[in-house]
């Protein structure tokens, strides 16, 4: 860099070095995107260099945002026997993840998230012992997900959303005792859900939409009582939604539209802290059970495109505190619009009763 002035190169900025050895330990030359996002100007291109495997002693390694740095992870990457970080996210990498990975027991974040990597997961990562979050979103990784991902008992996140995964949901996910938040969005994975995931106690997030999973909800997921999100949308899930969803009291945001569930709404629904409800595009069947009426914090209803046979929108509804969207398109609402309702829209932003014409 510009900056890099004199043969010291501890004295270069995003370069640290150990007091004791002088050895580098830190290469941090973020672009416009971090991990903890803060602001930076470092601008670079080219390729990344085969030499970084040289640097033994390394043991954070960032060079994230620098959307003109191409190349491939160096295959020697495992010789970084001391590395702890290794963030490359937001750049122009491609290829794929070397096997070597494997080799770094020692490794506690791997953001590789939004390059162009592509290719098969390395069985390799099962054995990064001390891993706590995997980000690999929004590349172009395919094949399945390897079951030695169920070693990583220390893993807190695991990202694997935005690429073409494809198979099924390994059942040793329900290993993973420390994971907090898991997100499998936008893939192409098949079967149905692992009932193990239910055993995950301290599990905030579960986002497996936009695949083509089939099955039913597994009832495990009752016990998820840290769960604060739940988004399974858009794909091909059958039968009733659990009835002991309704025991999850930190539960915030739940997506299920999409899919063929049937069966009707649960009446406990009305015990969770909910923002968003969505179930659009099921088969679920009314009436509405009026205990959603104590939904104080819901504010994005979206019910359309079900059997409800509502006929007219329930005054208890629109009466609800925070609610500012209602979706009910398709639901069977005929007639005048309400008064009740004419003096409530004022504080919504969305209301579609949009109808299917015969």
């Amino acid at each position: 860099l510009e900056k890099w002035i004199g043969r010291d190169c501890c004295k270069w900025d995003g370069i640290v070095c150990d007091n004791v050895t002088g050895r580098v330990i830190k290469m941090k030359l973020p672009g416009a995107m971090t991990i903890d996002d803060a602001p930076a100007q470092t601008s670079m291109d080219g390729v990344l260099s085969p030499s970084l495997s040289l640097l033994t002693s390394l043991e954070v390694l960032e060079l994230s945002g620098l959307s003109h740095l191409e190349g491939q992870i160096p295959p020697l990457i495992g010789n970084l026997a001391k590395l702890r970080t290794l963030a490359l996210s937001y750049n122009g990498l491609s290829g794929p993840i070397p096997e070597s990975i494997g080799k770094l027991s020692k490794l506690e974040e791997v953001h590789l998230n939004s390059n162009n990597f592509s290719g098969s997961l390395p069985s390799g990562l099962g054995d990064l012992s001390s891993l706590g979050t995997m980000d690999l979103t929004s590349n172009h990784f395919s094949g399945s997900i390897p079951h030695s991902i169920g070693n990583l008992m220390n893993l807190v996140n695991l990202y694997l959303e935005n690429n073409v995964l494809t198979g099924y949901i390994p059942k040793c996910i329900g290993n993973l005792q420390a994971l907090q938040d898991l997100k499998l969005s936008n893939n192409l994975l098949t079967g149905g859900i692992p009932f193990s995931i239910g055993k995950l106690s301290s599990l905030r997030s579960i986002l497996l939409d936009n695949n083509h999973l089939t099955g039913r909800i597994p009832s495990s997921f009752g016990q998820l009582k840290s769960l604060v999100t739940l988004s399974l949308q858009n794909n091909q899930l059958e039968g009733p939604v659990p009835s002991n969803l309704g025991q999850l009291q930190s539960l915030a945001e739940l997506n299920l539209g999409g899919n063929r569930l049937s069966g009707r709404l649960l009446k406990t629904i009305g015990l969770l802290p909910l923002f968003t409800l969505s179930i659009s595009n099921n088969m679920i069947e009314g009436p509405l059970p009026v205990e959603m009426s104590s939904l104080t914090n819901l504010s994005r209803l979206y019910l359309s495109f079900n059997p409800l046979n509502l006929s007219s929108i329930p005054t208890w509804l629109v009466d609800m505190p925070s609610i500012n969207a209602i979706h009910l398109a398709g639901c069977g609402i005929e007639g005048e619009i309400p008064r009740h309702l004419q003096s409530a829209a004022s504080r919504w932003a969305e209301l579609d009763l949009w109808k299917i014409m015969d």
